[in-house]
């Protein structure tokens, strides 16, 4: 599409067919771009950010309905990074002699915000609910079982005995979680 429209790109005059657009988008006249960027580099760059997003601990951890203790966790740890990123720019402004203003009051406002996530957590773990999903309670269950077998052992229970009551200690856990959850 043949149009006659000029753009000005690193101070030269050219036509948009010249730099390869469809269009140019302009309030009339010679309309000075520092930089000009095409369909395929924004549908590279929006794939690019797509693919960050996605492997991202937070997000995967909310996407895969994680355990709220392990989603807390990683909030935690975002806002750290967060705050150790924005010590260095503030340290780094201050040895270059710029104002350090602007970091020092987002890394206050980010040392609130951690400080009522750490005490939501707090608040949380005081209260008498258990995260059955978490991974510390299941390393826990695995050990009781562990003791429970170990004891049928050396009581001299025979395997076949063993077999049978963890058979039924299996079928009798099918709502177990139900239960406990109802305590």
């Amino acid at each position: 599409m043949a149009t006659d429209k000029k753009i000005i790109v690193n101070g030269e005059v050219v036509s948009p067919e010249d730099i390869g657009a469809d269009y140019v988008l302009a309030h009339g006249g010679a309309v000075p771009a520092g930089e000009v960027i095409d369909a395929s580099t924004i549908a590279a760059d929006v794939r690019e950010r797509n693919g960050f997003v996605a492997k991202q601990e937070l997000v995967t951890l909310t996407s895969s309905k994680a355990s709220p203790s392990d989603i807390v966790d990683s909030v935690l740890k975002e806002i750290a990074e967060e705050l150790a990123h924005i010590k260095y720019e503030r340290q780094k402004a201050a040895r270059e002699g710029k104002s350090t203003l602007a970091y020092t009051t987002s890394r206050i406002n980010s040392l609130k915000t951690l400080a009522d996530v750490l005490g939501k957590k707090i608040e949380a773990n005081a209260g008498k609910q258990i995260d059955l999903r978490h991974p510390q309670f299941k390393e826990i269950m695995r050990l009781w079982m562990e003791f429970v077998y170990e004891s049928m052992q050396k009581a001299h229970v025979s395997d076949d005995m063993i077999d049978i009551v963890f058979k039924q200690i299996e079928a009798d856990m099918i709502d177990w979680e139900r239960r406990v959850l109802e305590l």
